[in-house]
């Protein structure tokens, strides 16, 4: 038998160790069933929510760490499946990160995909192909998108 790298397990047990605590958050006893409890947000009284767990990938970005300036993101969703998440994703990936970090001013690039997961939830699930979240320093973020 092979042992894996150490690296490798190390990442591994720090996956683990995350998704451990989202199934205790979303368990019939976690503390994010309050986010149904009825009257909890008044101001959404007749909205629909539904719920995906998602992997987040973050991308570096050369001088846009952390500053205390407010920013500007935008989120875009594809709805998914695709007929071939892990070529689609795969593209995606090695793709668009580049396309993004051309955007005027941007700080930050955030891709989630999606994951499988068990819950007691009580809103409906959806299962979008990835949601990503690029955040500037300023507005308008869109003009470099249409570049």
């Amino acid at each position: 038998m092979v042992t894996p790298a150490p690296r490798l397990a190390t990442c591994t047990a720090a996956l683990l160790g995350l998704e451990d605590r989202v199934k205790a958050a979303i368990a019939a006893d976690g503390h994010l069933q309050g986010l149904a409890r009825p009257g909890a947000f008044p101001s959404l009284a007749g909205a629909t929510a539904t719920q995906q767990v998602m992997h987040a990938r973050h991308f570096p970005i050369a001088g846009g760490g952390a500053t205390k300036s407010p920013g500007c993101s935008f989120l875009v969703h594809y709805p998914g499946p695709a007929q071939d998440m892990n070529a689609w994703l795969s593209h995606y990936i090695a793709s668009h990160p580049p396309i993004m970090r051309r955007f005027p001013g941007i700080r930050q690039i955030e891709i989630l995909s999606r994951v499988d997961w068990i819950d007691a939830m009580p809103f409906a699930r959806v299962e979008h192909a990835a949601r990503i979240r690029p955040l500037a320093s300023r507005a308008p973020l869109r003009q470099g998108a249409d570049r």
